[in-house]
């Protein structure tokens, strides 16, 4: 079940009723009925934040990344944070990143910040609404950055069918799965990864090895895959990673054309 709760109180906020009616078409029911959670979505005059309540007890009140945490990724992006490092490589700045499994956003920021043109798809409508509101709020303070970042709500694999028709051939591929086996671990998760998970239905948990694959056909230069620090290596279309930069915590495969 999904509740939107409106949070301001000059009903004639135009602006405001617009993205009323725009959220109630997004969040569709057939979406809502497969929650296993009650979701509250607040809506208020500059911003949305997401709460919810599981069965099991579970649960967050007034969830929101704040726009103001740009400014602090913007101190701590530099070519050898691992991310970066992973995507760019030695190479240039502007070239067009497809992140496939989009999330809330902050990978996408990272990287619009370096320099990168960012087309970021998510199949949750939830979420997708969440990267949304904040893309725009992140566009008050930072135009050049948010102008970098293009959310599309949608199925990553239809989406890699429009690549080279409706859709420019990215240089680069970024998938960034949940990883699977982490569900008991709450407390070493951050809170914005243990509500992804919570509103996650379906096949939207787990990797993917055919989603993986064809990102591998339609990337121009390579694909980067996000992965827990000691998980098996993946073979994709018969290669294995070039190379690999480690996080905290996890990995990144880098696998070229």
């Amino acid at each position: 079940m999904i509740e939107i709760i409106e949070k301001y109180s000059n009903t004639s906020y135009t602006s405001l009723n617009t993205r009323l009616d725009n959220l109630q078409a997004i969040l569709k029911k057939d979406f809502a009925g497969k929650l296993n959670a009650h979701i509250r979505l607040y809506v208020f005059k500059d911003r949305l934040e997401l709460g919810f309540d599981k069965s099991d007890g579970f649960g967050f009140k007034d969830f929101y990344i704040p726009e103001h945490r740009v400014f602090l990724l913007k101190k701590q992006i530099c070519r050898t944070q691992p991310l970066i490092k992973a995507i760019a490589g030695k190479g240039h700045r502007n070239k067009i990143v497809l992140d496939l499994t989009a999330g809330f956003g902050l990978d996408a920021i990272q990287l619009a910040l370096f320099g990168f043109s960012v087309i970021c798809v998510e199949k949750n409508p939830l979420i997708y609404s969440m990267l949304r509101d904040l893309v725009a709020r992140i566009g008050v303070l930072f135009m050049d950055v948010a102008l970098r970042i293009r959310p599309i709500l949608g199925d990553s694999k239809e989406f890699l069918d429009l690549v080279g028709h409706k859709v420019p051939v990215p240089e680069i591929v970024y998938l960034d799965p949940l990883f699977p086996g982490h569900e008991k671990r709450k407390t070493a998760q951050k809170k914005y990864m243990q509500i992804i998970r919570n509103v996650s239905v379906g096949d939207d948990q787990g990797e993917d090895i055919s989603l993986i694959q064809r990102a591998m056909d339609r990337a121009k230069e390579k694909v980067v895959l996000k992965r827990p620090t000691r998980a098996e290596v993946l073979e994709i279309n018969g290669k294995l990673p070039i190379s690999q930069v480690h996080g905290r915590g996890h990995r990144f495969d880098v696998y070229v054309k």
